[in-house]
């Protein structure tokens, strides 16, 4: 039947394709982004550590001090490990290896990727012993810096790189699957010496801790902040240890854009099932014979609301197919719209679940589109649609028309919503600074 019609079906099905890709694509990154755990053991059990003086607000968040972290490692009762890294970042000119490279590194204490469940896919990661001035000057390679640098030699462990001028001989291989809270070719172990463990005004670590089983959020941050507060031992200092999940930290920013994405998405598909619908009426009117036929050879209204579903389905699943592929090819783009430290943190696909999404939007548009209109069109006067011999006739239906309103007026919510997007994008796109921009140019110096 629907071969039958094939300029309908090419129609039905794009319309669908558009509808079903476009939610498809934007629940992908939803899925990555805000639903997916972080790609770690149980890493509903991380939580991140800072000291914050006005709750959780982005700016009110401070690091630790490394006394402070100590302490914290030494004395809690919640954690099962607790973990640490610089927050500015390590720097490294790479230049015994061929021409000259920049490379973004991270200084972590050592137990950081046993603590995140990850193990080295070439060699190890770091040991205690590794902690002390004079015996850091090991380094662990990403996987892509590994494969693009040193084609993928195995031989590259206990090999020696230069490093900002100093030997760090290379101890491990990390796994291509791990992601970091961004992209970092290389890690050293953080060294304290003396003076440095017992610092106390200078905060800038970054502090990540595993639950105990069974111990709550609520539980550790109050036991994280006993010990810290004892330890600050300072009646007039206003700060508290606060605890969130990682990704929490992550995600704080780009949630509330993602979700006015997914309801903008929402709003096209129930366009294309208001359209739907309203084709499969319009296509109705000409089936009326047909189905008359149909009903006076025997066949029940539940048959008849049966065919006319199964049909409905067939175009659900062709568009949902077709719109599956345009996901597929829309995720590089996608993934160039997120920011750079979550795109290098999450992983964009096409997986399980945005295929069984997929399949409930297919089988959700089947219902919106399809089973009114069924209904409507399985009601069949079989004296008046014979007598007709094959006239068409037109009628009015308050249905089709509330369908259309419908459509008009989430296309109107869509686009007013689009139209405010883009004025707010231009007007930031032309705010004065205040100065004369042409011809300025930012450096940045380590």
């Amino acid at each position: 039947m629907l071969l039958k019609n094939p300029g309908f079906t090419l129609l039905a099905v794009i319309t669908l394709a558009l509808g079903i890709g476009a939610n498809t694509a934007i629940f992908s990154v939803v899925n990555a982004v805000l639903l997916r755990s972080l790609p770690y053991v149980r890493a509903d059990e991380l939580v991140g550590v800072f000291m914050s003086a006005g709750g959780d607000e982005q700016g009110s968040r401070m690091p630790l001090s490394p006394a402070v972290y100590l302490n914290l490692k030494k004395n809690n009762n919640s954690f099962s490990d607790v973990a640490a890294l610089s927050n500015k970042g390590w720097a490294a000119n790479l230049t015994n290896a061929g021409e000259a490279e920049r490379l973004q590194g991270f200084e972590v204490s050592a137990n950081l990727f046993s603590l995140l469940g990850t193990n080295a896919e070439l060699g190890r990661t770091f040991v205690a012993e590794e902690e002390r001035p004079g015996s850091n000057r090991v380094v662990v390679l990403s996987h892509e810096l590994w494969q693009r640098r040193f084609g993928a030699d195995k031989g590259i462990i206990g090999r020696n790189l230069t490093l900002n001028n100093e030997q760090y001989s290379v101890v491990g291989i990390l796994p291509p699957d791990f992601r970091f809270y961004t992209k970092t070719d290389v890690w050293t172990p953080l060294a304290f010496d003396a003076e440095g463990e017992s610092a106390r005004n200078s905060s800038y670590l970054e502090v990540v801790a595993r639950r105990k089983a069974g111990v709550s959020l609520e539980q550790a941050r109050i036991d994280a902040d006993n010990i810290t507060t004892a330890f600050i031992n300072n009646p007039n200092s206003k700060l508290h240890a606060r605890l969130t999940p990682p990704k929490d930290l992550l995600i704080r920013e780009v949630r509330p854009m993602l979700l006015l994405l997914l309801s903008a998405v929402g709003f096209v598909l129930l366009i294309a099932c208001a359209n739907m619908a309203n084709l499969s009426l319009a296509r109705g009117t000409v089936r009326r014979r047909e189905l008359a036929v149909r009903t006076a050879l025997g066949a029940s209204r539940i048959r008849v609301v049966k065919q006319l579903l199964i049909e409905s389905a067939l175009l659900a699943f062709a568009g949902g197919a077709v719109g599956l592929l345009a996901a597929h090819w829309s995720i590089k783009f996608l993934a160039a719209g997120l920011p750079e430290y979550l795109a290098d943190v999450v992983l964009l696909q096409i997986d399980t679940t945005t295929l069984g999404f997929t399949i409930g939007v297919s089988l959700l548009t089947t219902f919106l589109f399809g089973f009114i209109p069924a209904l409507q069109l399985s009601r069949v006067d079989l004296n008046r649609e014979l007598k007709e011999s094959g006239r068409t006739t037109i009628t009015r239906s308050r249905f089709r028309s509330a369908l259309v309103v419908t459509e008009i007026a989430l296309a109107m919510i869509t686009l007013v919503g689009a139209g405010l997007m883009l004025k707010s994008f231009w007007k930031l796109r032309h705010v004065d600074p205040g100065y004369k921009a042409e011809g300025v140019l930012t450096a940045q110096i380590d």
